[in-house]
């Protein structure tokens, strides 16, 4: 054999590298194969397990279940709290009103509020219809006539606000913009919405004492639901008192000396026999505004709440003993 591999080399150093290899490739087989062989035990004990867990019964504790359902309740609870206070603003809706006595009752509104406007020195414009141009002359849908004919009272019930007693001087402009179910292709909603909200615009002219007067009573009114969103205040004075500079001026040569005890009262009234002017000016406060504000007229809906059935928890042991079988 030695002589074998004396005399061939090149074929014994190329059989030695071959057994070498094979052996390397033998580890290396049997190390993979092993890994291979774990990952698919670790891979199907997790398969086994997540389909264990799939197929068992849901069964919270006891004491979970109690606290959620307390919290549900307490929840419950305060939103039908909420929603009975919010339904002191809710007047009904008049159902019985047909599609033809809107526009008398359009008319009537108007003219009762005219009424009211000249009575408090309001001016009104030329064409004034209280949100409702198009009403004066077409009739309504019949499935608008009611929420039409809720907002026509609230509109009316703030433009009394806004005339009666308020220093308001004019209303400049007055509009409304369309309820969804006035459009002719209307489709209600599947999901009734909680609440319904009316914009209007309104411009008007008056007094500081006016605009604060009338912003007050809207935002306190216990018969509607207003929403003051925007506003916009333009001063009819665009530009602030002139300043005189000979209006306070005294003679700089003559010392100040303060009045003894007694002889202010006398110069006070020296001072009013002789017709002297006042001694302050009035900055702002006295002049007209003009304002543009944009307030939602907000409905409620009454929303019952659904009240789920729940089976009973089965206790922790139940579950297990069920899925094991």
């Amino acid at each position: 054999m030695m002589s074998w591999m004396q005399q061939n080399k090149f074929m014994a150093g190329f059989l030695a590298f071959m057994v070498l290899a094979l052996g390397g490739a033998g580890y290396y087989l049997g190390t993979g194969h092993s890994k291979y062989k774990a990952a698919i035990d670790k891979f199907e004990g997790e398969r086994n397990r997540l389909t264990s867990l799939k197929g068992r019964p849901l069964f919270p504790k006891q004491d979970n279940v109690d606290v959620m359902e307390e919290a549900v309740g307490g929840y419950k609870g305060s939103v039908t709290e909420l929603q009975q206070e919010l339904l002191k603003f809710q007047k009904p809706l008049n159902t019985s009103m047909q599609t033809q006595q809107f526009p008398q009752k359009l008319k009537a509104k108007i003219a009762e509020f005219q009424k009211v406007a000249e009575i408090n020195g309001v001016e009104l414009p030329q064409e004034f219809y209280m949100g409702f141009p198009t009403y004066r002359v077409n009739l309504p849908r019949n499935t608008a006539v009611s929420l039409l004919d809720y907002e026509l009272d609230a509109i009316s019930h703030m433009l009394n606000l806004l005339a009666v007693d308020s220093g308001v001087k004019a209303l400049v402009e007055l509009k409304r913009e369309s309820l969804p179910i006035e459009a002719p292709n209307y489709k209600a909603p599947d999901d009734k919405p909680v609440l319904e909200k009316y914009p209007m615009e309104l411009t008007f002219t008056s007094s500081h004492a006016g605009v604060q007067n009338f912003f007050n009573r809207l935002s306190n009114d216990e018969e509607y639901f207003y929403i003051i969103r925007f506003i916009r205040v333009e001063n009819s004075s665009k530009q602030g008192p002139s300043r005189k500079k000979d209006q306070f001026a005294a003679d700089s040569t003559t010392p100040f000396v303060f009045p003894s005890a007694g002889e202010d009262d006398d110069i006070v009234a020296s001072s009013a026999e002789a017709g002297g002017g006042e001694d302050a000016t009035i900055i702002l406060g006295k002049e007209d505004v003009q304002v543009y504000a944009v307030v939602d007229l907000v409905r409620f809906e009454e929303v019952a709440m659904a009240e789920e059935k729940t089976s009973a928890p089965a206790p922790a042991g139940e579950g297990a003993e069920a899925a094991a079988r």
